[in-house]
């Protein structure tokens, strides 16, 4: 979860990641693959502000702030604020088991 946020999360783009091409296991840096997106179940506020948002909820706490309008999952936005790109936050390296 992107902590600062009301219900954005990271995950993998596109369908999630094959661990295999063909019959030969991948490896290497995946960080590209990886996404912040939006669950669509509370009304965003801007990162890091907000009654609504994980930091100032007790740990139980979940779908406490408004309904969002829009429901769908998406690629987490909020006008006027930069968020920085997923990889700057996480890496994600395979290395397969031999």
């Amino acid at each position: 979860m992107f902590v600062q946020s009301n219900d954005w999360f990271y995950g993998l783009s596109g369908g999630g990641l094959a661990l295999f091409n063909g019959s030969t296991p991948i490896s290497g840096d995946m960080t590209s693959k990886l996404g912040l997106y939006d669950a669509g179940s509370e009304a965003d506020t801007a990162p890091g502000t907000g009654e609504f948002q994980k930091p100032v909820q007790t740990p139980t706490q979940t779908n406490f702030g408004p309904p969002d309008p829009n429901t769908l999952v998406r690629t987490a936005s909020f006008p006027g604020v930069t968020i920085p790109p997923a990889s700057a936050i996480i890496r994600i390296t395979v290395t397969p088991n031999p």
